[in-house]
């Protein structure tokens, strides 16, 4: 199973990539953007999940309350 289809099945699962690949590095870190889905042209099966993979993570980092 791929990265993204794992963001997709479980809010936890992007909970958690949020809080190891952003939270880990916030403050000293500012991120500008974070992209879901970025290898998908080697794996064109996983295409039709990037939508709800990135909504999945917008909401965990939605919950952070990280703003600007």
């Amino acid at each position: 199973m791929s990265h993204v289809t794992d963001l997709l099945q479980s809010p936890a699962a992007a909970s958690d990539w949020v809080r190891n690949n952003v939270l880990a590095y916030w403050p000293d870190v500012r991120f500008s953007y974070v992209t879901v889905g970025n290898e998908v042209i080697f794996d064109k099966g996983v295409a039709q999940y990037i939508l709800p993979a990135m909504l999945n993570i917008y909401r965990a980092l939605a919950a952070t309350g990280l703003r600007d």
